[in-house]
């Protein structure tokens, strides 16, 4: 994610950056994109997890709020399950 922000960044794009529990790391990512050159840039929190939309909605809301309009969206969000492929018996629940 950080490195797709920078590069927008340099680009000099608005920039909302997503989190849901890590915001001191969105924070760094956030300086580091205004030092790249972001036009502007936001953090804001959402639990993306939350299979309502609810969540989803309101990050869309946010950010247009925040920027005036969204015009690309990254999705770069996803859940690390660690498991060996070449193992019948490993498998993602344990």
């Amino acid at each position: 994610q950080a490195m797709v922000a920078v590069r927008l960044a340099r680009e000099g794009a608005h920039l909302a950056l997503h989190y849901n529990s890590k915001a001191a790391e969105v924070e760094g990512v956030a300086a580091a994109c205004r030092a790249a050159g972001a036009a502007s840039g936001v953090t804001l929190q959402a639990d993306l997890g939350d299979t309502t939309g609810e969540a989803a909605g309101r990050l869309v809301r946010e950010a247009i709020a925040a920027l005036g309009q969204v015009d690309v969206a990254v999705v770069n969000a996803g859940r690390f399950i660690e498991h060996r492929v070449d193992d019948p018996a490993s498998t993602p629940e344990g």
